[in-house]
């Protein structure tokens, strides 16, 4: 006797699966469906065949309630019933079933397999080597821990000790050098700084005397040091403002003052009150002069930078869009402008030429660190550095022309430091105005950041300085908060 599965059907002579009991017929799937749909499925017992396993799901039609979807409707992409045939999808063609379900299946198990047998490896490979890398960066940032441990322990040594770790540590790098320190005075700003722990100082000091000129002398400053006969050389009473939150210089030896509601008032060298000016501005450095002339003030209430041409228009150079403006610079070298701007918790400077095109935006470091937090003023130095008092940093920043960070000063003279009015000198000195309520000071320090003087103190009357300017005759300029006097000193350094 033949085995089952090497029937074939009655009908088609393809391989037959089923049988039907009643008729001793052998079928295949489709006509298997054709023989029930002329014959009731109750009259007819139809079994499957040994050796043929149905595939199909045993998934009945949810529209003809007992019927088996055996077909797959190749147009409608749907599985059918028998009834469905010829109610809905007739001239259709069909295929079966089981054998799309068969096809999905092998197509599943196929990517199951290949996930298995080449995805998974690759990824447990990687991960591997992941986590290779991940202990290779463990060990070296504890090996850089015990380097910092190393150099932090350093700095408790005595300053010939410290010299020879310095020594010992730049011994194989011949970029570096430390440089020969030959004078008394020298010796002994080196003692300063260590005792202070003022190391970055301490570096843009050596750097300062390894690049010194051959044959020159290194003038060595002098830390803290009050000249005792600085004296009022003029003092004008500023009338409408009540006190003296910023400076600007002009050309011809006047000065535009302002108070923190911003009113601004144009004075003589005498105390003569020439031009009168109401801004929005507040207790910021908001306002410069060109080398024109021209004022110009950032408006904060409306977002933008105007100008008061020597006409007397006013006439709106920038908007600075969601940016709030604080602090303005026309630079003396081009008449670019430069802003200080915050928004929100963000602080940023942007350089625009002198028409307001924007050049570029200067928010971060470059280790993407935020720069500043509350740019209140700022000056350009002789050397192009961009100057800039942050008062939520505690810090004068100084940025080279391109906006790259030099270096960041935080006070010099071993008190409380809350930078206010900045100015540069004809020598590219930097002068500020320290507010810090128990340590008032104009502190001087040199293009690259050392501390040299405190030109004046709370000896000389200083309370809360505010404002401060050097003008182009090399006279100071310096006012005070809840006072409307401003005091002109002549300074030799």
């Amino acid at each position: 006797m033949e085995r089952d599965e090497e029937k074939l059907c009655r009908s088609c002579r393809k391989q037959a699966r089923f049988l039907c009991q009643d008729c001793d017929y052998y079928l295949c799937r489709l006509c298997k469906i054709r023989h029930l749909k002329y014959r009731s499925a109750d009259e007819h017992s139809i079994v499957q065949l040994k050796g043929h396993r149905d595939e199909t799901i045993d998934e009945r039609c949810q529209v003809h309630k007992g019927k088996f979807m055996e077909l797959f409707c190749k147009k409608c992409l749907l599985p059918v019933c028998s009834t469905c045939v010829t109610e809905n999808h007739n001239g259709h063609i069909f295929g079966s079933f089981s054998d799309i379900y068969v096809t999905a299946v092998e197509f599943i198990k196929e990517k199951i397999s290949k996930i298995r047998k080449e995805l998974l490896p690759k990824c447990a490979a990687t991960l591997q080597e992941l986590q290779k890398k991940e202990r290779t960066v463990e060990t070296q940032i504890q090996r850089l821990n015990e380097t910092v441990n190393e150099y932090e322990n350093s700095l408790n040594d005595n300053p010939t000790e410290l010299i020879s770790f310095y020594r010992a540590c730049t011994a194989d790098d011949e970029n570096i050098s430390l440089p020969d320190i030959q004078t008394p005075k020298e010796k002994m700003k080196l003692q300063k700084l260590y005792r202070t722990s003022h190391l970055d100082q301490y570096i843009r000091f050596t750097n300062a005397v390894q690049n010194r000129p051959p044959n020159s002398t290194y003038s060595s400053p002098r830390p803290g040091r009050l000249d005792d006969s600085t004296v009022v050389n003029n003092e004008i009473t500023v009338p409408v403002v009540k006190s003296a939150h910023h400076i600007s210089c002009t050309e011809d030896g006047h000065v535009w003052v302002s108070d923190n509601l911003g009113t601004l008032v144009l004075m003589d060298i005498r105390g003569n009150s020439l031009k009168k000016l109401t801004t929005s501005g507040g207790d910021e450095g908001f306002h410069s002069v060109t080398t024109k002339g021209e004022l110009i003030y950032s408006d904060k209430a409306n977002k933008c930078v105007r100008k008061v041409t020597t006409n007397n228009e006013v006439q709106t150079v920038l908007k600075t869009g969601f940016w709030k403006p604080t602090c303005v610079f026309s630079s003396p070298k081009n008449m670019d402008i430069f802003v200080g701007m915050v928004s929100d918790q963000n602080a940023k400077i942007g350089r625009f030429d002198r028409k307001g095109n924007p050049l570029f935006d200067i928010h971060t470091d470059s280790r993407g660190e935020a720069l500043l937090k509350y740019p209140l003023y700022l000056t350009e130095n002789k050397n192009s550095d961009i100057c800039i008092s942050d008062v939520n940093k505690h810090a004068v920043v100084v940025l080279d022309k391109m906006g790259q960070h030099r270096f960041s000063y935080k006070g010099g003279d071993n008190g409380g430091f809350w930078p206010h009015g900045i100015s540069t000198d004809d020598q590219g000195h930097i002068l500020i105005c320290n507010s810090y309520y128990s340590n008032p000071s104009v502190q001087m320090i040199d293009e690259n950041g050392v501390f040299l003087y405190v030109i004046l103190a709370q000896k000389h009357g200083l309370r809360k300085p505010r404002g401060l300017c050097v003008d182009n005759q090399q006279r100071l300029w310096v006012g005070q908060w809840h006072e409307n006097k401003v005091c002109v000193y002549k300074i030799t350094v």
